[in-house]
């Protein structure tokens, strides 16, 4: 098989299903035009830049394409209500701000996919709306790492520190969890990034801290699939919050992670969670407990989520789709 990757820039899920096809044999290169192709996958990106451009979609209309939408659609509850029926599900609430993503190019890549049909695979798949066949939601891909290591019960109970959590300050809700943490009581290594714009932990010092405690709390616990928290499942116990997205493959609290409240406490605009604290502190009193239940996310993670399985997960959606009936616009716009 061979498969043209139609790309205007490079994000985590581009990336990591590129290494994926790799893994599992398949070749997949750049699109050039006029190449022969089995598939193109055409990606729509998280990148917030008024020169972010498409070029000329045309070149794709003879071509079977998976759309794969790697923009996050955000907090459906917390989006005004005519934001979600005038707009398709590629734009972000950050869309309309002319300093982000150019409506111009997102309306012309609209356009081109209105009446054809191809699967579209959709990171953040919300429950309330009835998608038709032709959707599929697809989840960050894990990349296997050395320090991966299956779990081992003794070295995971010699875990010098009880509770990891990295996050920057970009919206309340992450100080609400940290402020519950604090007061919690709990053993915690707390590494705060003050600067919005300050980036995250270099990943070799995140995964390092992640695999000194026994369990960390998602910094995107608010419920979306996020490219740490599936590196953060196969170092320690994941406790994240609850899901209002559909996963391709979930997990599952108290099986192989651990799911908090979350509370919508002022209309979208304000997120707390009231056991956060209780719920960890009841887990890490029993060590025995935390390590089966990471053991089992570990597995989960490695069965499902990683680059090579998720790549063989979007092959399987494009040779099983139905390329006679078009796939239609969920919202118009």
């Amino acid at each position: 098989m061979h498969l043209g990757i139609y790309s205007t820039a490079v994000n985590h899920i581009e990336a990591k299903l590129w290494r994926g096809c790799q893994q599992i044999g398949v070749r997949a290169e750049l699109y050039r035009y006029r190449k022969k192709y089995d598939y193109v996958l055409l990606f729509n990106h998280t990148v917030h830049s008024p020169e972010y451009q498409y070029g000329d979609l045309d070149v794709l209309k003879d071509y079977r394409f998976a759309f794969i939408d790697c923009a996050e659609y955000g907090w459906f509850n917390r989006m005004q209500p005519n934001w979600q029926r005038q707009y398709y599900s590629a734009f972000t609430p950050d869309a309309l701000h002319s300093q982000t993503k150019s409506m111009v190019e997102q309306t012309n890549l609209m356009l081109f996919l209105k009446g054809k049909s191809f699967p579209y695979l959709l990171r953040e798949f919300l429950p309330d709306i009835p998608y038709p066949s032709s959707y599929h939601p697809i989840d960050y891909p894990i990349t296997l790492e050395p320090d991966m290591l299956a779990p081992d019960r003794n070295s995971y109970l010699a875990r010098p520190v009880d509770l990891f959590i990295s996050w920057g300050v970009s919206h309340p809700f992450r100080a609400n969890i940290t402020d519950e943490v604090r007061r919690s009581g709990i053993k915690a290594d707390i590494n705060i990034i003050q600067d919005p714009h300050g980036g995250r932990l270099p990943y070799g010092e995140y995964a390092h801290r992640l695999g000194e405690a026994r369990a960390t709390v998602s910094y995107d616990g608010y419920g979306i699939s996020a490219f740490r928290e599936s590196e953060a499942l196969c170092r320690t116990l994941l406790f994240r919050g609850g899901q209002p997205t559909v996963q391709r493959c979930p997990l599952h609290s108290g099986v192989n992670c651990v799911e908090y409240e979350v509370i919508d406490a002022d209309h979208g605009s304000r997120f707390v969670s009231s056991n956060i604290g209780s719920l960890v502190r009841s887990y890490l009193k029993d060590p025995e407990r935390c390590y089966e239940v990471y053991s089992r996310g570990y597995q989960h993670g490695m069965t499902y989520h990683t680059e090579a399985a998720v790549a063989r997960y979007v092959l399987h959606t494009l040779e099983n789709h139905d390329w006679d009936t078009p796939t239609p616009v969920l919202f118009d716009f």
